[in-house]
Order: structure tokens, then sequence, then C-alpha cells
């Protein structure tokens, strides 16, 4: 019998995009599961072109007859979160579990943010409904950019436009069309998928929790970007003797200074009508002092935000809907800023999203009848076609904030394995409240080019932290890798970076199966990272040992307990033969 691999046996093939709809429904809620059949009638499958096809809308708590029961803000979603956890079965009565992914969020965001350029960043926006930083809205004072702050071309929600004095609602709200590639390792093969002799392909994909992918904007959030928020200029308006408001004065409007590109024009301000408000004086942040209720406790409620050209050189005016008393400190020119208080000031605030019109875009492929008659041919002559496919395993494992030092030992059981990607993150339990306005997570660095401010971690769960670590090893077939520890320290300061954990860094992200184009988030989404076989090869992780060893002897003790998904990428088969199909891990 001829080789099976035979150039004459590759022609070119017919190329079709179908439409499959989801088998429990077309609408569906925060963690409620999407289950969908890929029929066996699409014998030949472009896994990697596979698509779900949704629309996600946001909705703010109203009653029954649709007005809100809280104050109102620009609310947007984190779309490549969207998906929890991820199984895939073949078809047919075995039902074999091929693939499965627990919390494949976590991973998708290490590729979103290291396997990442302009380029990338702006075909996500446009078919994943991704958050792009709109340079319209940037920052003038210095700082880091604040990557949610588009409130005019959001796909989310309506740009504010006219005159802004109308409170907004929940038909603010847009129905974003999204195209989310598949994070299976399956969907991500670049090789042809036999779904006929699988007798199709079950997917089941259960979404994440409302809380966790709903935030604010950046640039109206305390915990976020200080030094992005609109600075208060004044209440008289005035250019040469702009006032001071002293605790206990009654503050009814107040003009904003036209930093921040805000200028003249109310259409700039990232606040809405019906959002409350209060201040705090940039100037008296430390890393230290970080509470919202310093220096001003007392909130106003927007009622309308206009350009007035009375007061010298036309300045923005927010008008509050009642006068209130100044509480705490004062009201400084250039220095006090505005932030949202619309969720923090709420016991709850349960904004939620709907996912709706749900359909999985599959590429068909139609081979020649020759292909097809090989295979079988083969089959039916005893021998087996093997489907190699690259994929991750997520072993998680716990660490409490009170552990100084911390020996993690992982069941590591696949034959394959190419590349390690551990991602500490936060397991601190929060309610929806803290997690949408970032209250007290994971200080990621300080601001000190014009507030001395820290900016919070926004992907709690998600991101991973450093929090202190001093160092680490990895032990695996009782042998130290690498041969000295990895220090950590200089990450954990916050002010600088350690040279050789980014040589293990970037080799572990290629070698699990993550493109590197970019290590700027090495600080906001911190990885400990292995490459576990030189080149493209792999080892044999059954029955040996595989430790992760961490030190946290920095002066600051540890803060947050943390749970590690470690995700072990691997290279998993599916052989195909007479009796049937089996899989090997």
């Amino acid at each position: 019998m001829s080789s099976f691999f035979q150039a004459d046996d590759f022609r070119p093939v017919k190329q079709t995009k179908v439409s499959i709809p989801a088998t429990n429904g077309l609408d569906y809620n925060p963690n409620q599961r999407i289950e969908i059949f890929i029929p066996p009638d699409n014998e030949f499958i472009n896994p990697k072109e596979t698509f779900l096809e949704c629309d996600i809308k946001i909705q703010m708590p109203a009653n029954s007859s649709g007005v809100l029961t809280v104050n109102p803000s620009n609310f947007v979603a984190l779309p490549h979160l969207l998906m929890k956890d991820i199984r895939v079965y073949s078809g047919g009565s075995g039902r074999i579990l091929l693939d499965e992914i627990q919390n494949v969020n976590v991973l998708t965001n290490v590729k979103y943010d290291y396997d990442t350029n302009e380029n990338l960043v702006n075909k996500r926006s446009i078919t994943e409904g991704f958050n792009k930083y709109n340079i319209e809205h940037r920052g003038t004072l210095g700082g880091t950019k604040a990557d949610i702050n588009d409130f005019t071309h959001s796909p989310y929600f309506k740009a504010p436009t006219g005159t802004l004095n109308s409170s907004m609602t929940n038909s603010d709200y847009l129905d974003a069309k999204l195209l989310l590639p598949i994070p299976s390792g399956l969907f991500n093969s670049e090789r042809v998928l036999m779904n006929g002799l699988l007798q199709g392909l079950h997917l089941e994909i259960t979404l994440e929790s409302n809380e966790n992918i709903i935030k604010q904007l950046d640039t109206v959030n305390f915990n976020r970007m200080v030094h992005s928020l609109p600075v208060y200029h004044s209440t008289n308006g005035s250019n040469s003797a702009a006032n001071t408001v002293v605790s206990g004065s009654s503050v009814s409007h107040v003009y904003l200074r036209p930093n921040n590109c805000i200028g003249k024009d109310p259409l700039q301000v990232p606040f809405r009508v019906g959002e409350t408000v209060s201040f705090v004086n940039s100037s008296t942040l430390s890393s230290t002092n970080v509470s919202k209720s310093f220096p001003a406790t007392s909130t106003w409620e927007i009622s309308s935000i206009e350009s007035d050209a009375s007061v010298s050189g036309a300045l923005v005016k927010v008008s509050f809907a009642s006068a209130r008393n100044v509480s705490g400190s004062s009201l400084v020119p250039s220095q006090s800023v505005m932030y949202s208080t619309s969720v923090d000031k709420e016991t709850s605030y349960n904004v939620t999203y709907q996912v709706k019109n749900v359909n999985l875009i599959v590429e068909r492929l139609e081979m020649s009848s020759q292909f097809k008659s090989n295979v079988l041919s083969m089959m039916r002559e005893g021998g087996t076609f093997n489907y190699d496919f690259p994929t991750y395993t997520n072993y998680r494992i716990s660490k409490l904030a009170s552990d100084r030092v911390a020996n993690l030992r992982l069941p590591l059981q696949n034959s394959r394995v190419k590349g390690v990607l551990s991602v500490p993150t936060d397991a601190t339990v929060r309610t929806q409240i803290k997690k949408i306005t970032c209250d007290d997570s994971y200080i990621q660095y300080l601001q000190t080019s014009n507030a001395n401010a820290p900016t919070r971690d926004n992907k709690q769960s998600f991101n991973g932290i450093c929090d202190n670590l001093t160092q680490y090893n990895i032990l695996y077939d009782n042998k130290i890798n690498p041969a000295r520890e990895v220090k950590c320290n200089k990450i954990a300061g916050k002010k600088s970076l350690n040279g050789q954990y980014f040589h293990e860094l970037e080799n572990g992200l290629v070698a699990s199966g993550i493109n590197v184009r970019s290590l700027e988030r090495f600080r906001e989404n911190f990885v400990i990272a292995r490459q576990m076989a030189a080149g493209n090869g792999v080892i044999d992780t059954r029955g040996k040992d595989f430790n992760l060893q961490l030190e946290y002897n920095e002066s600051n003790a540890p803060e947050f307990p943390l749970l590690f998904n470690t995700f072990v990428h691997h290279i998993r088969r599916i052989t195909f033969s007479n009796n049937g199909i089996s899989l090997s891990i």
C-alpha cells in the first residue's frame, strides 16, 4: 500500500462557512452553559476557523417598569473572558472527552496580554468587542494609558450626543456583536479535523459570572487611573481667581479643567447624567493613603453637563441635582479630581449581561474523493490514523496569604509536555461592587507623574500577581530547574525588573504555544513560565514529581491568598481505527 502522506493527496478543497445554532436555546445568562453539536455530515472541518457568534448586552438593575433602581454609569464587558470552562466530546454513543480546559479565560487573558500588538488589538476590537484605547480621551497629565477609556466608540453603549440633561437608561446599552475564537486546544489546531469519523463533536461552554467581566471606565474609577480623572477647576469659572471650596460650603455645580482632553466639549466628559460623583485631592494620595473617603465624603448626582461660554475661556460645567456641603478637606483647583460613586455607594449593584443569538460558525471542507477513499482503505486494512493536536490541562492549587515559603506539588499526568504556565491569581472573595470598582485589589504600580496614587488590578481572578514574591524554583524529576533560583524581588518592588525572570518567561510562553509579541504587561499579569524540553521536544511527566517552590522573603509580607492556575501545554493524540476512536493524553 502506498504511503498515506503522498503529495498527490493534497488537492484544492472547497471551503464553506456554515452556521450551527446551539442545542439548548439561543439566549443565556451568566454562569449558564452553552451546548452545541457539530453534526457528522460536516465530514471535514478547519478547526482554527471555528468561531462563536453572539450578541452581548449589559443591563443595569431596574424595576419591573424598566426604571433604574441605581445611579447609572458607563459599563463595558471583557469579552475575551466570557468563556470560563470548555469541554469537547466526540459524538456517537461513546462520547469521549477529547479536550477540557478549566478556567480557560485565565489562559486567554495571558495570550491577549503577551501575544499582542497594535494590529491584533485593532482586529480584536472589530471582531471580538475588545476594549481598545482611544487616543481621543487620552490623559494629558502623565502616567500609564487608561486601557478602558473609550465612551464615544464603545460597542456596548450609545455615545453621548446633543444636550446632556437626560439620565442614562438601559436603552442606552447596545447589543454588541461578537465573533469569538474557540479557546479549546482542539479548535486551535491548524490541521484538518475528520469530524465525520468522530461522529460529530459536542461543545460545552460555561459562561463567566457577571461580576468578573463587567467593569467601569478607567477614567471614572478612583482605583484605576487617578491621573486620568476629570480635574476640578472651580465653582466660579475664573481662570485668574479659581476658588477653593472649604469643608462645610455648599456646592451645586463645578467647572472642569480642560485637562485629559476634555477641553470645552461636554461630550468629552466620561460621566453620564444621573451618575453620582465625589472628589479627592490627588496630591495627598500615596501608597499608604488610598482611601476614597479622603478628603471628601459627600456625593452629588449629575443633572446636566454643558459648555459655559460665559466664563473666561469657556469651560465644561457639571451641574448637580441638589446642592450638598463639602465634607472633609477642601476642593482645591488643579488638585481635586472627580470620580464615580454610583457603584461603591450602594450595598448591592447587580449589573449583569445577557448573551443572545448564539451560533457556531464552522468552516466546512470538501475533500477529494481520493483522499477519503485512501483513509478508509487504510483503516479497513487494519491501519490507524493518528491526529495530534496541542492543548492544555489546568492543574489548580492554592496558597494562603500567610505562607512565606510554599512548596506546591502538582500531579502532572501528561505524556508529551512542551511547556508550563503558572498564573498566581488573587483568590480573595469579593462582592460584585468591589470587583467592579477594584476596591482593595492588588496594587500593580504607583502613578508618580501627577499623583502618587496606586493603580489597582481590574481583572481580579484572571491577572497573575507577584505579591512580594522573592524567588522561585521548579523541581521535576528530582532536579532543580533552572539550576539557580529565579529572582523576582525587583518586580515585587514595582520599580525595576529581574533579567533572568524575563528569560524564563519568554522561553516558557513560546514553549506553551503563545507567540510573544510584547512583554509590556509583565507587571499587570505576572506569569511563572517554564520550557520543559529543548527546541520542539517534549517530555513525559507521568510518574514524576513536579513541585513549584516559592519564597516570599521581602520585608512586606504577601497580602492575598492565591490560586495558581497551572496550564500544562501538551500534545494529545486521537487514534482512528476500525475499532473506533481512542484518546492518548
